[in-house]
């Protein structure tokens, strides 16, 4: 009777001393050894619909490009963590919803290698690449069917892919760009 429970016991000790997070290698970090991770929560976007209406705040093509403009100057703020995104993941993330080709590539290739499932990422980086050719009538539908698409995502990470230090910067550019253009 007494195996089970050690069994138990020795998982649980395995579960909890393994919650420590290390400094990734070559990272030109000067820490070493175990350290204190956080973790960042996101909010499903506030919209309904599947790709047709749902967005409030009359969300026009003007706004989609100007948030694609604002993306490609590379200077965005993340709402969630209120951190600067690195320009360059902004920059690749305005060239996407200006529908550039080779964007779409990088940026599902940034957070498929951080643990994002590609069938889910190719569903958002296409709904944020077919912003290009929104218009004040297609806008809020493009625009929902993005923010939908970015709520699959989200709800099909795994919790790892939320650590500071390994959340790439494209999706904090893309929920800084969702977020501003839903209104929310």
């Amino acid at each position: 009777m007494t195996k089970p429970f050690i069994r138990i016991s020795a998982a649980a000790a395995i579960a909890f001393t393994a919650t420590a997070a290390y400094a990734q290698s070559g990272s030109m970090s000067d820490v070493a050894g175990p350290t204190q991770s956080t973790v960042v929560t996101f909010a499903p976007l506030g919209v309904s619909g599947g790709g047709t209406g749902g967005v409030s705040g009359g969300v026009s093509g003007a706004s989609v490009s100007s948030t694609a403009g604002s993306l490609s100057s590379g200077n965005v703020t993340s709402p969630v963590t209120g951190q600067a995104v690195p320009p360059a993941a902004a920059q690749q993330v305005g060239a996407l919803m200006s529908g550039s080709v080779p964007a779409v590539a990088q940026v599902s290739a940034a957070l498929t290698s951080a643990g994002a499932p590609a069938g889910a990422t190719a569903s958002l980086t296409q709904a944020l690449a077919a912003l290009a050719g929104a218009t004040s009538s297609t806008s809020p539908g493009l625009v929902t069917a993005a923010a939908n698409a970015f709520n699959s995502l989200l709800s099909a990470l795994p919790a790892s892919f939320f650590a500071t230090g390994t959340l790439p910067p494209q999706f904090l550019a893309i929920h800084a760009a969702l977020v501003q253009m839903v209104g929310r």
